[in-house]
């Protein structure tokens, strides 16, 4: 089984406004929390990170922190990227160059990837309704927060409790989907019920 299993492609303008959002951090605990999934997601060791820079970008990174004695004066983002660099070069992560996206030449979509984009909502609505893949701009990514931050729902299906899963997850922004786990301790205990169970909510999704 290969390691690195999940692509994500990160653009450079995503990751200069990602960085500036942090930096105007306004005290909102959840959008901290979304904001630090996005860190973990982007420097995940189990992931193949792809982000669109360039070998005079990385060559710039590089002469910047050998020249500059006050480090204090560069930027947000030239720093993070000089720490992703510095993990990449000592195998902490995988991290690789690529040529940013046109959303409009399927052959080049990687079905199994999330997109962390600059372009705007339409597109990245297009190519999440098209192919079931995880695309999203700085504008939107609070739309998005039950998927980024991993929420767990624990559900009682209990007659006063329990109505649908459509109204479990009636708040919920759910994305479309090219494949889908379900996980359950007692989805085999009784076989004969669970159908209705799957079909309900593929039904909800």
């Amino acid at each position: 089984m290969e390691k690195y299993r999940k692509n994500v492609y990160c653009e450079k303008q995503f990751l200069k406004s990602y960085l500036q959002k942090i930096k105007d951090d306004c005290g909102d605990s959840n959008q901290r929390q979304l904001l630090n999934s996005i860190k973990d997601i982007i420097t995940n060791p189990y992931v193949k990170l792809y982000i669109d820079f360039t070998e005079e970008d990385v060559e710039y990174n590089a002469k910047l922190f050998e020249t500059n004695m006050d480090k204090s004066k560069i930027s947000d983002y030239d720093r993070f990227m000089y720490e992703m660099f510095q993990k990449q070069s000592n195998n902490e992560i995988q991290l690789k160059s690529y040529q940013k996206k046109d959303f409009e030449d399927v052959e080049k979509i990687d079905l199994n990837a999330l997109y962390l984009t600059d372009s705007d909502t339409e597109s990245c609505n297009k190519l999440r309704n098209d192919y079931g893949i995880f695309a999203v701009n700085i504008e939107d990514l609070d739309k998005y927060n039950f998927v980024l931050k991993d929420q767990g729902k624990a559900i009682a299906k209990r007659d006063s409790v329990f109505k649908s899963w459509q109204h479990v997850f009636r708040h919920t922004n759910f994305l479309p989907c090219n494949a889908m786990i379900i996980i359950d301790n007692y989805l085999l205990n009784n076989t004969s019920s669970y159908t209705e169970n799957i079909e309900s909510i593929l039904d909800m999704l």
